[in-house]
């Protein structure tokens, strides 16, 4: 996908993620992405089944699901990010709990201002 594709992706995610109250962040490698949402289960589980069903989503994987204590990127519906270099994609696919959090929170300084 070009990078080019992704303001009006993202414009549209970001207007149905307020209406739905989920906040979280996107990261995008230059090759694949990697999503993390929060906000109520049955909202998010319905925003994933969704993105599951869409035909440009390929190899989807839910790599983790569970109760948090406070949300994390409650400022963005979608903060975004670009993951390159070393820690692509790929190195956040193996993290579990804390770990996934942890990389997560390490991004964002790079999220762009949303709108």
């Amino acid at each position: 996908m070009s990078v080019g594709a992704l303001p009006p992706i993202l414009q549209f995610a970001r207007m149905r993620n307020r209406q739905d109250g989920i906040t979280g962040m996107l990261v995008f490698d230059g090759a694949s992405f990697c999503h993390y949402l929060e906000g109520e289960r049955g909202v998010v589980e319905s925003c994933l089944a969704r993105i599951h069903a869409d035909a440009r989503h390929t190899d989807f994987e839910l790599l983790h699901s569970g109760p948090i204590a406070h949300r994390r990127f409650q400022r963005f519906s979608i903060g975004y990010a670009t993951h390159e270099g070393e820690m692509s994609i790929e190195s956040l696919r193996h993290l579990r709990g804390d770990a996934a959090i942890d990389a997560f929170m390490a991004l964002q300084p790079a999220l762009d201002p949303e709108p």
